[in-house]
Order: structure tokens, then sequence, then C-alpha cells
């Protein structure tokens, strides 16, 4: 199995679009939000073009498995606990291809290969997150993991991730 990232170019917003909308329905459980009359989450496509092309500050990267799209990954800079840092602002690892290492692969790519801290957060109530970053903290090749006493909402958990120096 081969695994690999990519930023997004100009041509993938519509396969962004289309994961967005996958990216909703798993997240539903915890937003509670409802499908439109076309049978789709309220997803703001022009948003997400304005993200592929750079005209925000996040960046898109698509995952891969075996050359097949597996899910998406998008950093962002946030200000928190007054220092700006990067984020790990969304992820989405596809069902078939989850357990398989993806979202360990595009952290190690995206997050753990720069000095310094990020920031991610995680619904409260999404176990499954909670307990992959758990293992997460005990494997990762980092300094510090510390989890926000008052995150910046109650329904998340957030935590500031802290790299080791690089040699």
């Amino acid at each position: 199995m081969i695994i690999t990232t990519r930023p997004a170019s100009k041509f993938d917003t519509p396969t962004f679009c289309k994961l967005w909308q996958f990216y909703e329905y798993d997240k539903s459980y915890f937003s509670e939000a409802d499908l439109n009359g076309m049978g789709e989450f309220g997803v703001d496509e022009k948003h997400l073009d304005d993200m592929i092309q750079g005209r925000t500050e996040s960046q898109v990267h698509l995952a891969f498995v075996n050359g097949v799209i597996a899910g998406f990954a998008v950093t962002e800079p946030t200000d928190i606990v007054n220092t700006t840092m990067p984020a790990l602002a969304e992820l989405l690892v596809l069902p078939k291809y989850r357990n398989l290492g993806v979202a360990s692969y595009i952290i190690d790519t995206l997050m753990l290969s720069k000095e310094g801290q990020w920031h991610v957060a995680v619904q409260e109530k999404d176990q499954e997150a909670l307990d992959f970053w758990q293992y997460k903290a005990v494997t990762m090749p980092i300094k510090a993991l510390k989890r926000l006493q008052e995150p910046s909402s109650p329904d998340l958990a957030e935590y500031i991730i802290t790299n080791q120096d690089k040699p």
C-alpha cells in the first residue's frame, strides 16, 4: 500500500467539493446538520474553491492510497494561546481507508515535518477522534501535547502540539 499527499490544484475543486459533502456527512452526528432540498449538505462551494485557488490562508492537501483519493486535510494559521501557529483545521479519511495509517501519514507529512507548535481541535463528542489523538500523543515523535483547559468552544477538545527540534 502506498499513501501519498499532494497540494490540491485548481483542477481539484469539483473533487474537493464532493469530498466536503462526505466530510459534512461524517460530522453531521455532532453538528446535527440536515440535508437541503437537493439532498446535499449546505456547502459554500465558492469558499472551497477560494481555498484551493489560494484566495484564503488555508491550504488543501489531498490524500491517496495506491493512487485513489482517500481523503483530505486543510491547514491554516490560527491565533491561539497568544500565538499564531499552524492548525490542522480539517481532516477527512474516507471510511474504507481508516485504520490503515492514512491520517497518521497526513499528520507526519504536514505537521510533524516542521519545528514549532501546531493546533488541533476535535469535537468533544467524537470518541473516535479523541481516541485517535490520545494514541497519537504517545506514538508521535513530539516534545509535548497539551490539552487546553479553556477551549475556544465548550464542544471542542483542543490541543497544542510541540514538535521536536530538528537537528
